[in-house]
């Protein structure tokens, strides 16, 4: 699916999901060891994907977290937005 997008827009798959991020105006935490990709990593930014895109990314969700608050003890993240 994001390759799929990507090929339309002649991106690359991580361009579309910052892309998509930034539509959704999440924060982005991007890195990258490589100092010849951060150019790549930025030029996201004039990439307008349509309704239908973001819709098919966003049915991408299967819920999982790659950082996950609730393993925190105690109610720190508790009522952040973003945790939620």
């Amino acid at each position: 699916m994001i390759n799929e997008i990507a090929a339309k827009h002649g991106r690359s798959a991580a361009q579309i999901i910052f892309a998509w991020h930034h539509a959704h105006k999440t924060i982005i935490l991007a890195q990258t060891s490589k100092p010849e990709r951060l150019p790549e990593n930025l030029g996201f930014f004039d990439i307008v994907l349509s309704e239908e895109e973001l819709k098919a990314i966003d049915g991408l969700d299967c819920g999982a977290r790659l950082y996950d608050p609730s393993a925190w003890h105690g109610n720190a993240w508790q009522g952040m937005p973003y945790f939620s």
